[in-house]
């Protein structure tokens, strides 16, 4: 092998590390964003109008669009949301119904919207 190809085998490996520190840093940064919606969030629940099913995958995890209706725990107020994806566990499909009420969470502009899951993943059914 000659120098160029050290040289070359070299920056691909720095390029490589920094990339996977990149996406393990915005990974952690969402996943402490997404408990922090769920422990200080403001409480709703969100019925499932219509669910389909994307071309997208993540994790071999299937991405799901949804059409919700909000309603807001405290003061009676409800909209719609035409779009909202959500990357479901192909173990836990089955509990996401079309017509069932779940507990969700949004922060203060009502903007971003999780639902509260147990600990295997799925979705809490709201009363």
């Amino acid at each position: 092998m000659t120098t160029n190809n050290y040289i070359f085998v070299a920056v691909m490996i720095v390029i490589m590390f920094v990339f996977h520190n990149f996406v393990k840093y915005r990974i952690k940064k969402y996943q402490q964003r997404e408990q922090y919606f769920i422990s200080e969030g403001h409480d709703f629940n969100a019925i499932i109008l219509s669910m389909s099913k994307t071309v997208i995958f993540f994790n071999n995890n299937p991405v799901v669009e949804m059409k919700l209706r909000i309603e807001d725990v405290i003061t009676n107020k409800t909209w719609l949301v035409e779009a909202h994806k959500e990357t479901i566990m192909l173990i836990t499909i089955d509990a996401w119904q079309v017509g069932n009420k779940y507990q969700a969470k949004t922060d203060e502009e009502e903007k971003k919207i999780v639902f509260v899951r147990d600990g295997n993943d799925r979705p809490l059914l709201s009363q």
